[in-house]
This record gives C-alpha cells, structure tokens and sequence, in this order.
C-alpha cells in the first residue's frame, strides 16, 4: 500500500517543485498582433522573423516621437522616449524607460522603399533591478508608413 502511494504522488511532488522554483522575475519578450491604439501614422515596429513580420507578429512598436511599446511577458508594457541619437544616416539608437525598464534599441537601415525604411535591430531590456536581456532580431524592421 505504501509503495503505491508514493507511486501516485511522488510524480504530483515533483512537478509541483519544480513549477514553484521557476524565476518569476524573468523577462521574457512576447509577440502581440495588435498595435497599441497610441500607434497612429508614423509608426516603427519588429519582428523576429521576415515571416512574423509579413504575418503581422511583432515585439517591439514605437511611433517615432514619444513612446514605445514591448510585450514582456504576454503584458503590454509602454514606455516613453528618452534617447534618441543618429550616428549615420543609416544607424541610430533610441532609449525607452519607463519605472520598470530601460529599453535600448539599436538600429541599422538595410534599403528604403518609398516611406518605409527596412532595418535589423538589436533590442536590449534592462530592467530596474538590473537584469539585462538582449533579443537580436535577425530580420525586419519597418520605420514609415508617414
């Protein structure tokens, strides 16, 4: 009779354990489909994959002048400008916070279309406690749509 007791809940223990040693400070970047409605016009957005982005999967949107939005975690998170800086005309850095995070995000312009300026980025989270995490993005960017 022990023996099947500890059978049935040893699996139930160990699960548990391991689900309530998981970080719960982690920083974690999640896709969203929909654009804050704070994101008008001119907007800037990424995407891990040339493919999310065609599909309309994104991680980061920014509308050019004051904010900036990211998914951390599945919350939407908003954050305001608070950096900007051009290095080239082809490279600029842009620095979001808000009272929890310092977002950096680095840009390269690839070609420009028309309005729309296709980039790469690296994007780096720093949160307030100081845990750092770096989303390379290997495909698009758009910048435009004015």
């Amino acid at each position: 009779m022990n023996n099947s007791i500890t059978r049935l809940f040893l699996p139930a223990i160990i699960l548990w354990s391991m689900l309530s040693c998981t970080n719960k400070d982690e920083i974690i970047i999640t896709a969203f489909k929909e654009f804050p409605e704070e994101i008008k016009g001119c907007a800037c957005y990424f995407s891990r994959t040339k493919e999310e982005l065609y599909k309309g999967s994104y991680i980061f949107t920014d509308d050019n002048s004051e904010f900036g939005f990211i998914s951390i975690n599945g919350k939407m998170t908003k954050l305001d400008l608070v950096g900007y800086e051009e290095t080239d005309e082809k490279h600029w850095i842009k620095i979001f916070s808000n009272s929890q995070y310092e977002i950096t995000v680095v840009s390269q312009q690839k070609w420009q279309v028309d309005q729309m300026w296709h980039q790469t980025s690296v994007i780096t989270i720093k949160d307030k406690k100081g845990k750092i995490v770096t989303e390379s993005i290997h495909a698009f960017g758009e910048c435009g749509g004015c």
